[in-house]
């Protein structure tokens, strides 16, 4: 479960905020605290101490959505950390043991994160 209590991030116009709200937004959704807040249905009062905050995981989750337990980019599943290295070992052995390149090509046709391979 998600920790509800979360240092806001200040966003201001300096070069080095900047780049902190830049890897916020390659970070991955399962570790981005304010996202999981919003998507397992916690209330923004959790959060709303910092509006930019809040308005950047609005704008990262309009891509992202729930079908029954199963979280998706778009239309790709977004797995958990813990389940990813399973998965590519699983797709591996499913496509015939090819090599590295044609095993992330059909991952990337099924799965998304920030960080695949």
């Amino acid at each position: 479960m998600v920790d509800a209590k979360m240092n806001p991030i200040d966003v201001s116009n300096s070069e080095e905020d900047n780049g902190v709200e830049e890897t916020r937004k390659h970070m991955d959704i399962w570790k981005d605290e304010t996202c999981m807040i919003l998507l397992f249905g916690g209330t923004l009062d959790q959060v709303l101490d910092d509006v930019v905050e809040v308005d950047r995981a609005k704008r990262r989750l309009l891509n992202y959505h729930w079908r029954k337990d199963t979280l998706f980019f778009k239309n790709l599943v977004m797995p958990k950390l813990k389940e990813r290295h399973v998965l590519v070992k699983n797709i591996h052995e499913e496509i015939g043991h090819f090599n590295e390149r044609r095993t992330l090509a059909e991952v990337k046709k099924r799965f998304f994160w920030h960080d695949r391979i």
